[in-house]
């Protein structure tokens, strides 16, 4: 292959890498660019004002490796009867109004159609991340998503990288010689700093 094959290949390498960074390096990483959703649903009327804990809507967290995005069907369980208020509300700098905020949850539920919530926090492939040792610890919710009680739109508060996850493990295991255990038994001891906690 001739120098000028080879450059042309290596440069035409180098863009392909540069773009596809650019196009899909954000799967592994957490976005605050301020993420737009279907419905502008605000954490901080539903958990701040109206004190619903996290847990009544995600009530699937504990259970799965997802973050239990509620379905209509639980958003509906409350919104058949909470109709909101025809005002309007100052949402992240737009002016929104609740009644028709509602109405389009409701318009979704009478077509049976699923509300496809735009993802905003990212844990790359080669990692795993469980809510549950971590709600079995009784870490606050808020340690790791901020203050959603005051915010309408939650946005990442830290990037979800090993480094910030680490330095947390190490902040909460007691001592060198007495680990943590966070399987529920027991009898399986899972290691806060053990690499197979995360990578599996």
């Amino acid at each position: 292959m001739s120098k000028w094959k080879k450059l042309l290949f290596l440069s035409i390498t180098l863009v392909a890498l540069g773009l596809g960074y650019v196009l899909y390096g954000n799967d592994a990483r957490s976005s605050n660019d301020g993420v737009s959703q279907p419905i502008a649903f605000s954490h901080k009327i539903h958990a701040g004002e109206n004190q619903i804990p996290c847990q009544y809507c995600h009530y699937d967290v504990a259970k799965g490796p997802s973050p239990a995005i509620p379905s209509i069907k639980a958003c509906m369980g409350c919104h058949n009867y909470v109709g909101g208020t025809d005002r309007e509300y100052n949402y992240n700098g737009r002016t929104i109004n609740f009644k028709d905020e509602i109405g389009k949850l409701k318009g979704y539920w009478a077509k049976q159609e699923p509300i496809v919530w735009n993802k905003y926090h990212f844990v790359p492939d080669f990692a795993r991340f469980k809510h549950r040792p971590h709600i079995r610890a009784n870490l606050e919710c808020a340690t790791c998503h901020g203050d959603v009680k005051n915010v309408d739109l939650v946005l990442p508060v830290h990037k979800l990288e090993m480094g910030w996850c680490m330095s947390c493990h190490r902040e909460k295991q007691k001592s060198e010689s007495e680990m943590e255990t966070l399987a529920s038994d027991g009898k399986e001891l899972v290691y806060l700093r053990d690499c197979a906690t995360c990578h599996y």
